[in-house]
């Protein structure tokens, strides 16, 4: 089976990913919900927008992780997905301003909008202060 051809921009970038190393959780600050949204976005950077692998990290550009990825319409897939994990729908605007940032800027700047969710089986965490989560008993972090 024949390999498929990107253009040079995006063969460059796909190197580049291939080339790095697994990106450690700390990379991304010590905040647990920081931490766990990145773990998201990066994940769904790759699915969404054919990338070899999820190993992003804070100072890569949004617009080119968004748009040399091959896609019909490729920050739309993330913005969809994105606006799932937040239970609301992102605006174009704002998603126009998302991939103007860094990816460490745009989970920045998305943070605020995430509730707090288990990592495990995805419950909303909003209001808990147990440190334990009441649908699975994962450890929280709270």
């Amino acid at each position: 089976m024949q390999q498929a051809r990107f253009r040079p921009a995006v063969e460059f970038a796909r190197g580049v990913l291939l080339a790095r190393p697994p990106v450690p959780r700390d990379v991304w600050g010590p905040d647990p919900a920081r931490r766990e949204l990145a773990y998201f976005l990066c994940q769904t950077l790759a699915r969404e927008l054919n990338w070899p692998n999820a190993r992003f990290v804070p100072g890569d550009p949004m617009s080119t992780l968004c748009n040399l990825g091959g896609v019909l319409t490729p920050g739309r897939a993330v913005a969809l997905a994105v606006g799932d994990r937040l239970d609301r729908r992102m605006t174009t605007a704002e998603w126009s301003n998302i991939e103007t940032l860094t990816l460490g800027g745009a989970i920045d700047a998305l943070l605020p909008l995430a509730g707090r969710r288990c990592t495990e089986c995805d419950y909303v965490l909003d209001g808990n202060v147990t440190g334990t989560c009441p649908e699975c008993g994962s450890p929280t972090g709270a």
